[in-house]
């Protein structure tokens, strides 16, 4: 359970930057790519367990770092 709530804190902040209005699809498409998991941004059923399932945890500064230079552009 610990370990849970553990990788849900520290996947807290990888979710606030993916909630950002500013987020384009294409910081999805880099963010698809890292992860080698499929995100359907368009769908009307996009939901927070789409996100959740991707291994965000796995690529955390890989997703961080292209982001964070993603947006500078």
């Amino acid at each position: 359970m610990f370990d849970f709530l553990d990788d849900f804190n520290e996947t807290c902040p990888l979710l606030e930057m993916m909630a950002n209005k500013s987020m384009k699809p294409r910081h999805w498409e880099r963010i698809a790519n890292v992860t080698s998991h499929k995100f359907d941004i368009e769908s009307d059923n996009f939901l927070l367990r789409d996100i959740m399932s991707a291994p965000l945890l796995k690529f955390k500064e890989d997703i961080e770092v292209k982001n964070s230079i993603e947006s500078k552009f």
